[in-house]
């Protein structure tokens, strides 16, 4: 299958809760907005450029470093590339999946 983008990473940057998902850039994470607990995140695969939400299995599954995003313990993939992201100490990476 021919996936559009290239592996790659990029510093986790967090932005404005109403910056458009259409201008966010490669590494780029904002909160959902949420007047309660945190939900979740968008985030723009380094991959691709595309912006993909992700909701946490578990409350514990997002770790924050001054309000920010800083790791996830969970793989999350790209909804158009479908490479694997990983953020783990303030860096976001994409890769392709392993074949089974």
């Amino acid at each position: 299958m021919n996936r559009p983008g290239r592996d790659g990473s990029a510093n986790v940057e967090q932005v404005a809760p109403r910056t458009c998902n259409r201008r966010m850039t490669p590494g780029m994470v904002k909160r959902y907005p949420a007047a309660g607990p945190l939900l979740g995140y968008f985030i723009c695969c380094p991959g691709c450029g595309n912006t993909t939400p992700h909701v946490p299995a578990s409350e514990h599954a997002l770790i924050e470093l001054d309000g920010k995003l800083f790791e996830c313990s969970e793989e999350l993939t790209c909804t158009i590339c479908d490479r694997v992201l990983t953020v783990s100490s303030g860096v976001i990476t994409a890769t392709l999946p392993k074949a089974p």
